[in-house]
Parts: structure tokens; C-alpha cells; sequence
């Protein structure tokens, strides 16, 4: 194969001068281009510079900004809190101012009302001073009033202290007419006497006295208590004394009928119509032979015989007053007893006596259960108990309102 070496022409070279000129030139027009973008480049990268600055200053004024937003809407926010408590404090005064009124309305109506009771009080205070006055005017006449007032209570006192004694002094007479109680200790083996009258004077009252081989033993009650009742115990004291002691009756029920005729014939009841009497029951024991009689008006007795209890009604019906029927008849009950048989006979006193818890009578039927169960003790003791047993009963009330007599005794 043959090696083929092109040759230049001399176009060829002409065109390769030429396209190294215009390269030059291209070259020397793209370095001034060059240059020239270079400085465009310098300014552009100033300008950038430039911007970059501001947008540093953006940025930092950015930032400020967005603090004092911030700051801003937080004090925005305090503002709002702050605006709200003003609104809510607009609306406080204004419900306030509301109250205020409506109280300045009060107030009004107040001071009106005050004013009108002012002038009340200063009518009645000229009132009060005409009273004053008519007081002064009174004065002398109340000091007058009160002198002779005084001297009423002191003849009141005198007159009281006089009846007082009086009274006093019939006690000693009644004490005087009571048989002593020693002489029981001669005829029985034991005895108590239990005796609280109301008043310092009694309407019931004991009475014993000895008529041979007999002794007569009573308890009664006369009608009512206090003074009435002590006429009546002396009256009847000394028609019982004549009529044992004198006439020499020694019959219980023959006593007792004779004590009622005696008693109408005193009082004149067949004219006056007087009701007056009294209750009683009268024990006669034949110490010899050991028979006991009972006749009673209204007054009943307990006889304890071997150990058992016996209760022995009395006639219903009262010694004087009333009386229906053309002779009244007691009836006489006679018993045998034995050493140490017991009886009791008493005045509705004890029985009647009102108190317990809620005021009651004591009643008969507890009464004779208390002396059937305090029988075997010794007569002392039982007056002791049936004591304690009353002041238990009466402790709401503030007196016994009847006479209490009681006796009890042991053959």
C-alpha cells in the first residue's frame, strides 16, 4: 500500500493566517469580554456584598422586629386582661352603682320612717313627762299610803303573832287531852304511835284508857284538819272520856253509837243541819281473857293473827252528820288473840297521800301489804319504815295535805 502526505496549499495557508488573526481577535475580544465580565462580576459580587449587608440588616431588623412583636403581643395581651378587669370593674361600679341606689332608696324610706318615729318618741316623751308629773303629784299620796300601809302590817303581825299563839296555846291544850303513850308500855308488849299532822293543831287524834281488865285503844278522824279539825278532836276527846271514864261503857260498838248520838246532841245537827263528824275505829282488849273487839266508822282494822293478815272492814258510814235512818247501829267484831298477835288502826291519812312519780294516792291496798310485810318486825322498826316510806312517796310534793296517824301494837 502507498503512503499519501497531503501538501498546503497556498490557500491553505492564507486561510490558517486569516483564522489565527480572527482567533487573536476573537481572543483579544473575549479577554476584553472576559475583563469585562470580570468587572461585571467584581460589581455583581459588590452588589451581592452590598446585599448580603442588607440582608444581614434585614435579618437583624427581622429579629428585633419580631421581639417587639412579640412584646408587643404580650403587652397586647396584658392590655386585654387589663381591658377586660376594666370592663368587668365598669360593670361592678355600674351593678354597685345600682345597690347604691337602690339602698339610697332604703336609706330615703329609712330616714323618712326614722323621722316619723322620731316624732313618736317625742310624743311620748311629752307623755312620759305628764306621767312623770302625775308620778310626782302621786308621790305624796303613795308615801301617805305606805305609812298607813305600815301600819296595817304591823297590826297584822301583832294580829298574827297573836292568832299564833293562840294556836300554839291550843295545841298545848290538845297535847294536854292526848293520853300519855308510856301507858301502852303497861298493857302491851310493844307499840308505835305514827302522828304528822298538817298544821301545828290536828283533826285526828289517839285516844286510850284502861276500864278493868279492858283497855279501850281509838284513832280518829275529824272533819277536816288545822283549827276546825282540833274543835272537833276536843269536843270528841272529852265525850269518849265521859262516856268510858263516867258512864262506864265498855262495849266497842256501844261506844261508838253513843259517841255518835253525843256528837249530833252537842252540834245541834237535828236544827243546824251541821255535817260535822269524823271517822274512827275503836279496838277493846280484854287482857284476862284475850278477846279483842272492833267497832269502826269508816276507819278499818288489821289484826296479824299467827302470822296471817286480817282486814276488818268498818261500818260505811261516819260518826255525826247525816243521818238517813231512824237509829244508827254499829257493828261489833270480836276476835280471840293470842300473845303476839298484832293490830293497826289509822285515819286515811297515810293511805291518801298523794305523790310516787306521777302523783298518786298511796292507796288502802298498798298500805295493808306494807304492814303485812313489816309485821314481824319490832314496832319501832315498822314506825321507821312506814317514816322513810312517806318521806319517799311525798318527796315531789310539798306537804302532806291531810293528818297522818297510825298505830300499831302487839299484844
Amino acid at each position: 500500500m502507498t503512503n499519501y502526505t497531503p501538501v498546503a496549499s497556498e490557500e491553505t495557508l492564507n486561510l490558517q493566517e486569516i483564522d489565527a488573526i480572527s482567533l487573536q481577535e476573537a481572543y483579544y475580544a473575549l479577554q476584553k469580554e472576559l475583563d469585562e465580565t470580570k468587572k461585571r462580576n467584581e460589581n455583581l459580587e459588590a452588589q451581592l456584598d452590598t446585599l448580603r449587608n442588607a440582608q444581614y440588616e434585614i435579618n437583624t431588623q427581622k429579629e428585633y422586629l419580631e421581639v417587639i412583636v412579640g412584646e408587643l403581643e404580650t403587652q397586647n395581651t396584658a392590655v386585654e386582661i387589663q381591658k377586660k378587669q376594666l370592663i368587668d370593674s365598669v360593670k361592678a361600679l355600674e351593678s354597685s352603682k345600682n345597690e347604691l341606689s337602690a339602698k339610697n332608696l332604703i336609706m330615703i324610706d329609712v330616714v323618712a320612717k326614722l323621722e316619723t318615729k322620731q316624732g313618736e318618741v317625742e310624743m311620748q316623751r311629752q307623755y312620759m313627762l305628764e306621767i312623770i308629773n302625775e308620778l310626782e303629784e302621786s308621790k305624796i299620796e303613795i308615801s301617805q299610803q305606805n305609812l298607813v300601809l305600815e301600819q296595817t302590817t304591823e297590826i297584822v303581825k301583832r294580829a298574827y303573832g297573836n292568832i299564833t299563839d293562840s294556836i300554839n296555846y291550843a295545841k298545848r291544850i290538845q297535847d294536854a287531852l292526848l293520853p300519855n303513850k308510856d301507858l301502852l308500855k303497861d298493857w302491851f308488849q310493844d307499840y308505835f304511835i305514827l302522828f304528822k299532822p298538817t298544821d301545828v293543831v290536828s283533826g285526828d287524834f289517839y285516844w286510850f284508857t284502861q276500864v278493868k281488865n279492858k283497855v279501850v285503844v281509838i284513832v280518829a278522824d275529824c272533819t277536816g284538819h288545822g283549827i276546825p279539825g282540833a274543835f272537833m278532836s276536843i269536843l270528841s276527846i272529852e265525850s269518849l272520856h265521859y262516856i268510858v271514864n263516867v258512864q262506864g261503857i265498855d262495849d266497842a260498838d256501844q261506844i261508838v253509837n253513843q259517841l255518835h248520838e253525843n256528837t249530833r246532841l252537842l252540834l245541834r245537827q237535828h236544827e243546824t243541819k251541821n255535817m260535822d263528824g269524823m271517822d274512827i275505829a275503836v279496838v277493846i282488849v280484854d287482857l284476862k281473857h284475850k278477846i279483842l273487839e272492833f267497832a269502826g266508822a269508816n276507819n278499818p282494822l288489821v289484826l296479824i293473827k299467827n302470822g296471817e293478815m286480817h282486814h276488818i272492814k268498818a261500818d260505811r258510814f261516819a260518826v255525826g252528820g247525816y243521818q238517813k235512818e231512824d237509829k244508827r247501829e254499829f257493828t261489833k267484831h270480836i276476835f280471840h288473840v293470842t300473845e303476839g298477835d298484832s293490830f293497826y288502826i289509822y285515819s286515811d291519812g297515810y293511805q291518801d297521800m298523794c305523790g310516787g312519780a306521777d302523783s298518786r294516792r298511796f292507796i288502802s291496798q298498798r298500805f295493808r301489804r306494807v304492814l303485812r310485810e313489816i309485821s314481824a318486825k319490832s314496832m319501832p322498826a315498822q314506825k321507821t319504815i312506814l317514816k322513810k316510806i312517806m318521806k319517799f312517796w311525798l318527796r315531789r310534793e310539798v306537804k302532806h295535805l291531810d293528818d297522818i296517824l297510825v298505830m300499831g301494837i302487839q299484844i
